[in-house]
């Protein structure tokens, strides 16, 4: 993923690294106690953060869920009304 991102923006592993790592770490900072416990529960219990691969992937399953959830509701009525 990294080699895409460097040769579309021209920056470096390094560089993105970082900037991957200052984006989690303000999500972190900022996500409610209780939404860190429901995704989060190991890294609490170890007392640490989670890596950019954990939390990328762990977020990315939240909203897919969401998304799921979602469309599966939308399709639910609209077949109940036609």
């Amino acid at each position: 993923l990294y080699k895409d991102i460097e040769k579309q923006y021209g920056k470096n592993a390094a560089a993105i690294e970082r900037s991957t790592r200052s984006a989690i770490v303000s999500g972190w900072e900022k996500m409610k106690p209780v939404d860190k416990q429901m995704l989060f529960e190991s890294c609490l219990a170890n007392g640490t953060k989670p890596t950019n691969a954990m939390y990328i992937n762990t977020i990315a399953l939240y909203i897919k869920h969401l998304y799921n959830d979602q469309l599966e509701m939308y399709y639910k009525n609209k077949n109940d009304h036609t």
